[in-house]
């Protein structure tokens, strides 16, 4: 299967438009639509966006692996509250991405404050 079929079906699989993939990797509409028509090729910054995006290897992207290289069980290795946090981190853009990694490395500074607060008062 070529790059361009992959990944209209990677985008089915998930129900999402063409649309929807190009505003979380952050390109328009008709530079995705050309990767699935394969009028383009993305560069490996993009390869790697959109690896990241779909939750798979670049090899398999790239056609070189049946290996999606995903959690495909994630009931058996996250409680239901990772679960929700991974589906609303990987329904987010790369920009909110990074917003949310910022904001969980702000809530875990505070909580080593509050904790090394607590030992002091012990």
């Amino acid at each position: 299967m070529d790059f361009g079929k992959g990944l209209k079906e990677l985008r089915k699989e998930k129900k999402l438009t063409q649309a929807q993939v190009a505003e979380h990797l952050d390109v328009s509409v008709s530079t995705y639509t050309k990767y699935e028509t394969g009028v383009n090729e993305p560069d490996i910054t993009m390869i790697k966006k959109i690896a990241k995006f779909f939750n798979v290897s670049i090899d398999y992207l790239l056609g070189e692996s049946t290996y999606l290289n995903t959690t495909e069980n994630l009931e058996a290795v996250l409680s239901k509250d990772q679960q929700e946090l991974y589906e609303i981190y990987m329904s987010l853009n790369l920009r909110n991405q990074g917003k949310l990694i910022e904001r969980g490395k702000v809530i875990l500074e505070e909580q080593t404050h509050e904790n090394l607060v607590l030992r002091k008062r012990r």
